[in-house]
C-alpha cells in the first residue's frame, strides 16, 4: 500500500469538509518525521473514528493518530476544528 504524504493544511481541509469536531496538531520528531494528532476530547465516542476514516477516504495515513488529548515533542502547528474538542460524558454517540 502507498503511503501519502499530506501537509497540515491538506489535513485540516479534510477534517473541516466531515466537520469533526476537533483539535488538530502537527509535531515533528528529531529525526525529521512529523506526525499528526487528532484530539477529540475526553471519553470520545467511537463514531469520530469511523467518521475520519471516511473523511480519509477509507484509510487513515500511519502518522495521523486519533486520541482524547496528546502532547509531543515539538507542537509546530495547531488548529480548532468545528468547535474543538468535546466533552462526551453520557453522550451515548456524536452526529
Amino acid at each position: 500500500m502507498k503511503q501519502t504524504t499530506l501537509t497540515f493544511q491538506q489535513v485540516v481541509a479534510i477534517l473541516e469538509e466531515a466537520k469533526i469536531p476537533c483539535i488538530l496538531k502537527q509535531y515533528r520528531y528529531e529525526n525529521g518525521s512529523t506526525e499528526f494528532s487528532i484530539e477529540f476530547g475526553f471519553n470520545w465516542p467511537e463514531d469520530l473514528a469511523w467518521a475520519v476514516e471516511k473523511a480519509f477516504g477509507g484509510n487513515i495515513p500511519s502518522n495521523v493518530s486519533l486520541c482524547g488529548s496528546s502532547c509531543g515533542p515539538d507542537e509546530i502547528a495547531k488548529k480548532t476544528i468545528a468547535g474543538g474538542q468535546q466533552n462526551y460524558i453520557g453522550l451515548p454517540s456524536w452526529g
